[in-house]
C-alpha cells in the first residue's frame, strides 16, 4: 500500500520516516492497545499492532 504525504517545508521524507521509526520504538504497544480497546468492536484487529507493523506502513509513504 502506498500512501502520499505532504512533507512540511524544510523536512525531508527520510527524516520524517526516521522520526516515526524512533517514535514507534518508544511506544508501549500493550498500553496503547488497552487504551483503544474500549472503542474497538473486534479487538483482534489490534493483534498486529507493533513497532514493526507501523514501520512497514511507514515504508510505503511517498512525498509529493
Amino acid at each position: 500500500m502506498t500512501m502520499f504525504f505532504i512533507v512540511p517545508k524544510g523536512l525531508q521524507l527520510p527524516e520524517l520516516k526516521q522520526m516515526l521509526y524512533d517514535r514507534f520504538d518508544s511506544i508501549d504497544f500493550v498500553q496503547a492497545k488497552q487504551d483503544v480497546e474500549p472503542f474497538i468492536h473486534d479487538t483482534s484487529v489490534l493483534n498486529v499492532w507493533s513497532a514493526e507493523f507501523f514501520k512497514q506502513i511507514t515504508e510505503g509513504l511517498r512525498a509529493y
